[in-house]
């Protein structure tokens, strides 16, 4: 019995040097999530529109982007072949 005294002490120390370190990055991780989670609903409502309104600029610029490129092709197509007229 006096023998498991040493290796249970051993096996003490063995598991705060190892465990003393994950476990303190976890708290600070953990701390960090904490502290993201109080300073994320201090967002504005007008921070949220501003960004929704910007993502809907962006979409509304690509689809005219698109709009463009097809009304140059068809005036490319068009002054290509001026004697054929266009029928629908």
């Amino acid at each position: 019995m006096e023998e498991l005294i040493p290796i249970v002490l051993f096996l003490c120390i063995a598991g705060v040097l190892i465990l003393r370190p994950i476990s303190k990055k976890l708290g600070l991780l953990l701390e960090a999530m904490a502290r993201e989670r109080t300073t994320a609903p201090q967002r504005t409502i007008p921070e949220v529109q501003i960004e929704r309104i910007t993502s809907s600029l962006e979409r509304l610029n690509n689809r005219l982007d698109l709009v463009d490129d097809r009304v140059a092709f068809m005036e490319r197509l068009v002054e290509e072949r001026p004697h054929r007229r266009l029928t629908g």
